[in-house]
């Protein structure tokens, strides 16, 4: 089971709606038949909005396309065995089961040339004129048109748990939960905000940026011509967002759609009354918004920061009878083990948190042969490490930390540690001095008088 690639990153997985249950809705441009649904929606898995086209993964694993077949880009081959698909704007994809991708539509410009080392690959992403594929070893393939080097990943970029393509541009979340953007970037969509940080989810329009944070709000860059990169103010509670053309929108907890931006042909009327919904996508002058008949989450596991040696703890409650659960680590199923304990159930704990361990948390909540993928949950794992002895001027200790791989830290990182002192490295006593961040790391103070004091950060 997979999230929605291409366009955009979200859950697609699916909860109980006061639309009909397992409806496929279509918004916008029909021009190209787009709206019009061919196959059954109690049949679709998942959905993704191209630029006049939309495919459908299928519930057996077939794929299915609609609209403009220029190219055959909504045509695709005889499919057994998706486990996610990605419309681009000439070009389809399908990941399968085996780590593989398939590609068909528009051959110009090496759109449709799968390289030979897009394998083991958890997510694709399809875009105007390039493709991503995510390695399960947090690597980027990419392939097609190469201006700014927008298929091609950054060097040494590692640690990607989830990619997004727009029309010139790439996006690369880590399981820092850091954004790294590259490619074009003339109307600002590669321009990251400073210090953003706590992200779990991406999306990629044509020419804006989208990031959804652990809190459950949205930041947005880029174009703003139509107000696409304009936030809705007070807009919380989001667990998917997905960017069109010109136009964003934004999926929430309780299962309703906020959607801004262009709306020349109704992409972003989203109808009154509209809830229940658990999966949206967009692409072009289109937003599918789509339902199924399943168990409803009714409080999604949480984002939590740790020092490494902690025990991590992810909790989902759900409604339903006979539920079961299949939690996964960026986008791959856990096993139980010494460490990990619950991968099938309600809690998931992992004991003495590793770096490794670091990264994108979701769960499966399945009601007989219902299922609806929880919300993204990031772990993030700090190692510490006081960089030099203390700094001691007019009494006061000043006492830098830094992450000890690099990571930059922030205010938000300060706030989750509380400093400590010892005299003896055993017996440990709470300081009160506010800790800051500057320049990328974590710095406190402390106000004494005389003898040798140790320090630590602890969690709070």
């Amino acid at each position: 089971m997979k999230r929605l690639l291409g366009y955009c990153l979200l859950p697609l997985f699916f909860c109980a709606t006061s639309m009909e249950a397992n409806q496929l809705l279509i918004l916008g441009d029909g021009s190209r038949g787009q709206t019009n649904v061919p196959i059954e929606s109690s049949s679709i898995l998942q959905i993704s909005c191209g630029r006049e086209h939309l495919v459908a993964l299928r519930r057996d694993g077939s794929v299915s396309a609609w609209g403009y077949d220029g190219n055959g880009r909504a045509t695709p081959p005889e499919i057994r065995k998706a486990i996610a698909v990605s419309a681009g704007a000439y070009h389809s994809l399908a990941l399968l089961g085996n780590g593989t991708v398939v590609a068909w539509g528009v051959k110009d410009q090496g759109l449709t040339k799968v390289p030979a080392s897009a394998i083991n690959v958890i997510q694709v992403a399809a875009g105007s004129f390039h493709s991503l594929a995510l390695r399960s070893d947090g690597t980027i393939v990419g392939w097609g048109y190469n201006a700014d080097n927008r298929s091609v990943a950054p060097t040494n970029l590692s640690g990607v748990v989830s990619i997004a393509v727009g029309r010139d541009h790439s996006v690369a979340l880590k399981k820092n939960g850091s954004v790294v953007c590259w490619g074009m970037n003339d109307e600002g969509q590669t321009s990251v905000p400073e210090n953003l940080d706590r992200v779990t989810a991406i999306a990629a329009g044509d020419f804006h940026t989208l990031a959804l944070k652990s809190d459950g709000t949205v930041l947005a860059w880029g174009n703003n011509q139509h107000g696409q990169s304009t936030v809705p103010a007070g807009l919380s509670g989001v667990v998917g967002v997905a960017a069109g053309h010109r136009h964003s929108v934004a999926l929430k907890a309780d299962g309703t759609v906020v959607a801004w931006g262009y709306n020349s042909v109704g992409q972003a009327s989203i109808p009154t009354g509209i809830a229940g919904v658990v999966g949206v996508s967009a692409g072009g002058l289109n937003t599918a918004l789509l339902s199924a008949d399943a168990p409803f989450i009714s409080q999604q596991p949480l984002s939590q920061t740790f020092l490494a040696g902690r025990d991590a703890v992810f909790n989902v409650t759900a409604n339903g009878s006979g539920l079961s659960y299949k939690w996964y680590f960026n986008g791959v199923a856990l096993v139980a083990s010494s460490r990990i304990q619950g991968s099938s159930g309600a809690r998931l704990s992992i004991n003495d948190v590793q770096k490794s361990d670091a990264g994108v948390y979701a769960v499966d909540v399945i009601e007989g042969n219902k299922i609806l993928r929880s919300a993204n949950a990031l772990l993030v794992v700090r190692s510490l490490l006081q960089l030099s002895a203390p700094v001691i001027a007019d009494g006061i200790a000043k006492i830098t930390f830094a992450d000890e791989e690099g990571e930059v830290l922030s205010a938000p990182d300060a706030e989750l540690y509380q400093l400590q002192w010892s005299s003896d490295l055993e017996n440990w006593a709470n300081l009160p001095g506010a800790i800051t961040a500057v320049s990328g790391k974590l710095v406190a103070t402390d106000e004494f008088t005389t003898g040798t004091r140790f320090y630590r950060l602890v969690p709070k």
